[in-house]
């Protein structure tokens, strides 16, 4: 259902990449989830169009679902995109996502400085990950009720219901051109 240029900019370009067009904005969980029903691979990964993912990045995610099968989806560690000129340093963006027991919901690590000795712990999903086939075919994919934010926990807290464990994997890095929308649908999105 895009309506910015983009379904003829990829027909135009990319000519051997199956589109899939909906005719309209079915919601972010219903859109990823026709994706992954034409999907072809052993392995998912849904990816948000402002990630910029390192040269070994889905190798990364791979190597801890192969080497784990306890393990039923992988997250990337999240860096602020920076330009090194700029900004040498770079920030964590997300190194997974905290629940609270109300609900809400914030990236773990959020602005602290990146490091290389973080450990592989146990999370909830956020705003990209890689499932196994055979993990998403089981919990059912995404809750299409919810059309925006929040799906990917509930996701999440299915897989884990399932047996299995969400990891973020320190050595699978991608980073986020982050722009914090404060708009009132947003907040009722969240809600």
């Amino acid at each position: 259902g895009s309506e910015d240029g983009s379904r003829v900019l990829v027909k135009k370009n990319f000519p051997s990449v199956h589109l899939i067009e909906n005719g309209e904005n079915l919601g972010f969980g219903s859109a990823v989830n026709k994706g992954f029903q034409e999907a072809q691979g052993e392995f998912f990964i849904f990816l948000n169009n402002d990630l910029v993912l390192h040269s070994d990045c889905i190798r990364q995610l791979v190597s801890l679902l192969v080497s784990d099968p306890a393990v039923g989806a992988v997250i990337p560690k999240i860096l602020y995109y920076s330009e090194p000129e700029k900004e040498p340093a770079l920030k964590i963006n997300s190194y997974g996502v905290l629940i609270n027991f109300t609900g809400i919901a914030c990236p773990n690590l959020i602005g602290q400085p990146d490091r290389p000795d973080l450990p592989t712990i146990e999370s909830a999903c956020g705003g990209t990950f890689m499932i196994p086939k055979k993990v998403y075919e089981i919990v059912g994919g995404f809750d299409e009720d919810l059309f925006l934010y929040h799906e990917d926990h509930d996701l999440s807290w299915r897989i884990r219901m399932m047996g299995w464990k969400l990891m973020v994997n320190p050595k699978s890095i991608c980073s986020h051109h982050y722009n914090f929308n404060k708009g009132v649908l947003k907040f009722y999105r969240s809600e």
